[in-house]
């Protein structure tokens, strides 16, 4: 390809004219992966009579060429333009100017990733070479850039890649690169207050930081080559900013500071203690760090702190790292002994002032309170703020340390409040002396654990609070009132809070600054309320005027950020539901709204990864916030419909792809409307065949979607059996299809979600899928057969089971059983069955296995005993058992209630409860006969028609029938007396069934028959 002719093409693509621009556009799209095309770009980059914007886009050009099509399997550049590529980059990045250079080193990172060092082995000595021959600050800006791109790139340890090898490669980077970068750093330091130089000397701190970050190199454990490097950086963090770069946060100053920072505070946490260190390789040299550099990494720290009590502006963020390094090195125990003769100048002269109101604070709450409060309460801020730094750092010395460290601050925190309260209010000092006394409410709260761990310091901090603090609740200083609201919300937090420390009489302060004319004030009283309900005697004081604080939080909605309101809403959710259930529709408007505001802002995207992750939490706290609503008004038809209306434009964005990650709490709140309701409207019938389109798009959410089906059958069930969507297809032909879907997966997961829906369907609508019962049971023998495989889990068997005794008890038990005979897979099933009765973990469990094994018994082994004896036999002895042990864990539990009998009743409530037990007895079966004819068969000496003689008054076949045909939910079954009938019936029938079970049970048939009978008497009783 022609120089000159890409160069025009360039060029037009700068036109004002559309049909020239498209066309040159059209140009570079065809020939990109042309051969030459490449190499042509590179060169036009070199070429000194090119023009600048035409260098730009050539610039551009190789850099969305080289990210997107170096590999081969993406449409490729050729090979020999990557090797031509290769051979020249690094010296091409040195010579272009500083915004060319830009786009190549952002192409470099790609390079890197796929070349070195296998196809690239010359990159580190052409950096170095390049590093060398520099003649000017661009030239080696061009090389330092590049070297920090290759280091960043071993930052981490690659999961695709070896540890050994990894740091190998590192290592030799650094070994080779370090030596040259050492040499020109003294140049740099000749006139450290130029710009482009204190630019270098950055890039040179953040190699440093990005060579040492996973480990550090076997070059620098040398500690002759670690203390060079060290001293470079120990004279950077000291030098001073030039004055007209003192205030400028961007300056490269305090950027290079920021770094060694950084790299100080890791060094501090990963080697300040070398008996903490886990790394038996580099112990060795923490033991030397820890020796020889952990006390001038402290001395430094502190000496730039003292840098504000000199006249020097200390930026804010390097404040932040800097008290970071004092708080890591404070639960250092060596550390910890060189900083501890420093603790009053550090107290008092580096922390507390941070802890004071300022004039950018003020300046920020009046001009903008809402990004004051949005500030106030974002956890990034914790990373940047000198105040977070230095609140962590006093909460660190409070908790680990005695309070005599803590006596200096505490006894100039006594200090200035005296000062404050002796100051008359038209004092000019009184402000300065307001700004003073909230740092020392600031350290007050984080002092907290120490001030209330034993009563002398409970004491002081009660007379603190009664006769400084509480009274600032109305404070002619809106901040002070706001930090105080704060401050009892601290307290409260303590395990070791209690209400003899304060009286309730300053809630009545507190609860008067929900309305407080203040806005910033008024958040802050309300988010305080988030850890004084978990005070028993403060919630209940609360109560009366849950109501109105709902008010205020709905007043605040949409004025400022609304995460931490919605998080105070939860809590009172929670500690209030009942008092709140009056509210309950407009509480989950404005949940909805929130919900739909905080998605539309994560729609937008732009945000980073911090901020996205806070929105999130703010989306699931919504969604939970109203499922925790809906559970107050569980019993209010009317208001659960209303809501359901409120919360449809959440439900009907549902789906959207952005949405996918609340999918799971969505859906609960639709279960929850369903269940509460026991009813499942015509709207939301319209969302069932959407839960079917899902099936791919949303495939990691199929469990969650059976579950929602289990509640559109269970509480829609006639809706479910007849109806059929807007398209024209029936629910049950969706709902066929969707099983069959579920039940072919080998996802463990999304085979047992499939069995409990078919479980649920067949129980659900009981003796109405007849025409489709056949269908139903063929899918579920086809996933009996698929639990066999390695691919299905063991815990789907227990699901299969529940399966299948859920259709012998809801369904036509002999059509069931004919087709797992028909299956060939009868014996198996029975068998595999009664094993696994053996685990049964829940009493839903125990008692589907009761009423399906009864009824197996009862409708099949009545007809077909003769032919499977030994199948039916088991299954009997091991229903007997499981009746068993339920019976005796129903006694062990009346026993336990009845040890709160001791108390004296009234007589009349005594003598009625004995006329309820004999009309119980009355009302009872007689079966002793039945219990000697058990006792007979022991002895093999009973007959048929002895048996027929004896029981042939004791039952009714109707009841049977009743029973069989009962409710369609468990709930409505008693186990007991259902078996008990079914023993009664069987042995009216086909007596010969029981007798071989009792021949073959370990368990005592008369005993087990005698415990059911007391069973029903204490129901009976109670009820």
């Amino acid at each position: 390809m022609e120089l000159g002719a890409l160069e025009h093409v360039l060029q037009g693509t700068f036109s004002p004219g559309s049909d020239i621009r498209k066309h040159s556009e059209n140009f570079l799209e065809q020939h990109k992966y042309s051969v030459g095309f490449l190499p042509c770009l590179l060169q036009i980059l070199q070429d000194e009579a090119i023009s600048a914007e035409v260098k730009m886009a050539a610039a551009v050009q190789v850099k969305n060429l080289v990210k997107s099509s170096w590999k081969q399997e993406e449409g490729y550049i050729p090979k020999q333009d990557q090797k031509y590529a290769l051979e020249r980059w690094v010296s091409l990045t040195c010579q272009v100017s500083s915004k060319l250079q830009l786009p190549l080193v952002e192409a470099f990172q790609r390079m890197v990733r796929e070349e070195f060092p296998q196809r690239w082995p010359n990159l580190v000595p052409s950096l170095v070479f390049e590093i060398v021959n520099s003649k000017s600050a661009n030239h080696l800006r061009g090389a330092l850039l590049l070297s920090r791109v290759l280091l960043k790139s071993y930052e981490y340890y690659s999961g695709a890649e070896d540890q050994v090898q990894h740091e190998t490669y590192l290592n030799s980077i650094v070994s080779t690169l370090f030596p040259t970068i050492e040499q020109v750093v003294p140049k740099l330091l000749e006139n450290p207050e130029r710009e482009d130089f204190q630019e270098l000397l950055k890039l040179i701190t953040k190699i440093f930081w990005s060579a040492t970050n996973v480990t550090i190199p076997q070059y620098l454990r040398d500690i002759l080559i670690f203390s060079r490097w060290l001293n470079i950086l120990f004279h950077l963090f000291g030098l001073p900013v030039p004055n007209a770069n003192a205030e400028d946060p961007q300056s490269p100053h305090w950027k290079t500071k920021k770094w060694i920072g950084h790299i100080f505070l890791r060094f501090i946490q990963r080697y300040g203690d070398a008996t903490e260190v886990k790394d038996e390789t580099i112990v060795v040299f923490a033991k030397q760090f820890s020796e020889s550099f952990s006390p001038t990494i402290l001395e430094a720290t502190m000496h730039l702190l003292e840098w504000p009590t000199k006249g020097q502006f200390l930026l804010e963020r390097v404040a932040n790292l800097c008290i970071s390094i004092l708080e890591s090195a404070v639960t250092q125990k060596k550390l910890w002994k060189l900083l501890k003769p420093h603790m009053k100048q550090i107290l008092l002269s580096h922390v507390y002032p941070y802890l004071c109101f300022t004039d950018k604070d003020w300046e920020q709450w009046v001009q903008e309170p809402q990004e004051y409060i949005r500030d106030s309460f974002n956890l990034i801020q914790e990373y940047f703020s000198a105040r977070s730094a230095a609140c962590a750092f006093l909460s660190t010395v409070s908790n680990d340390k005695n309070f005599k460290v803590l006596e200096p601050l505490w006894e100039h925190c006594v200090e200035v409040l005296q000062q404050y309260a002796n100051t008359p209010n038209q004092h000019e000092t009184k402000k300065v002396l307001a700004r003073k006394k909230y740092g020392v409410i600031m350290a007050i709260g984080n002092m907290k654990r120490k001030l209330c761990s034993n009563s002398k310091l409970r004491q002081q901090l009660k007379e603190v609070l009664y006769n400084h603090i509480i009274p600032e609740f109305q404070s002619p200083f809106m901040f002070l009132r706001a930090v105080t609201c704060w401050l009892f919300g601290e307290i409260a937090s303590e395990d070791d809070f209690s209400t003899d420390l304060v009286s309730l009489d300053w809630m009545q302060s507190y609860f008067n600054c929900f309305a407080d004319q203040d806005i910033v004030v008024r958040v802050r009283s309300i988010v305080g309320l988030q850890r004084l309900v978990e005070q028993d005697t403060v919630a209940e004081f609360l109560k009366p005027y849950v109501g109105h604080i709902l008010q205020q939080i709905f007043q605040l909605f949409g004025q400022v950020d609304q995460s931490e309101l919605l998080d105070t809403l939860e809590c009172l959710i929670e500690k209030y539901s009942q008092e709140l259930a009056p509210y309950a529709v407009e509480i989950c408007e404005k949940l909805r709204d929130a919900f739909l505001f905080y998605m539309q802002k994560l729609e937008e995207g732009g945000h980073s990864e911090e901020e996205e992750e806070e929105l999130s939490l703010a989306v699931t706290g919504c969604l939970n916030g109203i499922d925790s609503m809906l559970e107050t008004v569980e019993d209010e038809s009317d208001k659960l419909e209303t809501i359901s209306h409120v919360l449809f434009p959440i439900f009907q964005g549902m789906f959207h792809p952005n949405r996918e990650e609340y999918m799971d709490e969505t859906f609960m709140i639709i279960e929850s409307i369903f269940m509460y309701s026991k009813a499942v409207s015509a709207y939301f019938w319209s969302f069932y065949p959407l839960l079917f389109t899902c099936m791919e798009t949303h495939s990691s959410f199929l469990d969650s979607i059976a579950s929602l089906l289990e509640c559109f059958v269970r509480y829609g069930t006639k809706e479910f059996l007849t109806g059929m969507s807007s398209d024209g297809i029936a629910h049950q032909h969706r709902m066929k299809s969707f099983l069959q879907f579920l039940l072919n997966k080998t996802d463990n997961i999304d085979h047992e979600a499939g069995l409990e829906l078919l479980g649920t369907l067949l129980r659900s609508c009981k003796d109405n899928l007849t025409e489709h019962l056949i269908f139903y049971l063929d899918i579920f023998i086809h996933s009996l057969r698929k639990s066999e495989e390695p691919s299905v889990g063991t815990n789907s068997i227990g699901a299969l089971e529940n399966t299948v005794l859920s259709s012998f008890f809801y369904n036509d038990s002999k059509v069931v059983f004919e087709l797992l005979e028909k299956g060939q897979i009868l014996e198996q099933m029975i068998q595999r069955w009664i094993e696994s009765s053996k685990e049964l973990g829940t009493r839903r469990e125990t008692k589907i296995f009761v009423l399906g094994a009864s009824e197996l018994m009862a409708k099949v082994a009545s007809q077909r005993f003769a032919e499977y004896t030994s199948l039916f036999t088991l299954v009997g002895a091991r229903l007997v058992e499981v009746l068993y042990e339920l019976v005796l864990k129903a006694e062990q539990s009346s026993n336990y209630r009845s040890n709160w009998k001791g108390l004296q009743y009234p007589k009349a409530y005594v003598e009625e409860h004995e006329e309820e037990e004999e009309e119980a007895s009355d009302e009872e079966v007689d079966n002793n006969n039945v219990f000697s004819v058990i006792e007979a068969s022991r002895g093999g000496s009973l007959d048929n028609a002895s048996i027929q003689e004896l029981i042939s008054g004791s039952f009714n076949s109707d009841d049977w029938d009743d029973s069989s045909e009962d409710s369609d939910t468990l709930e409505s079954v008693d186990e007991f007396d259902y078996f008990t009938q079914t023993f009664q019936w069987l042995n009216t029938v086909q007596p010969q069934v029981w007798l071989s079970c009792a021949n073959s049970s370990t368990v005592d048939m008369q005993n087990l028959l005698q415990k059911l009978q007391q069973q029903r008497k204490l129901k009976m009783s109670s009820e």
